[in-house]
């Protein structure tokens, strides 16, 4: 099992200038659309992410995101994606 300072050392022997900037680049990609599909796309990658680096035991954790179910303290507002508009 990686340790958080194992992972941190393991990410600075990774990461270029290049490769720090291809990877918010990604993460831009999709966030940019602020739409849930996207958001889940991001976090997919992360993970991926996470798990290439030797992270083990990562794991995405749904929420009911239909405007009555708190996560923390937060309320997320509800999932849709328009697919038409005007």
């Amino acid at each position: 099992m990686v340790t958080l300072d194992g992972f941190f050392k393991a990410v600075r022997g990774e990461v270029s200038d290049g490769g720090a900037w291809r990877f918010v680049e990604e993460v831009h990609r999709n966030d940019r659309l602020s739409t849930h599909a996207a958001f889940n796309r991001t976090a997919e990658y992360l993970a991926d992410t996470m798990r290439r680096l030797g992270m083990v035991d990562v794991e995405l954790i749904k929420y009911p995101t239909n405007g009555k179910t708190l996560v923390g303290d937060w309320m997320p507002s509800p999932a849709w994606d328009a697919e038409y508009g005007c």
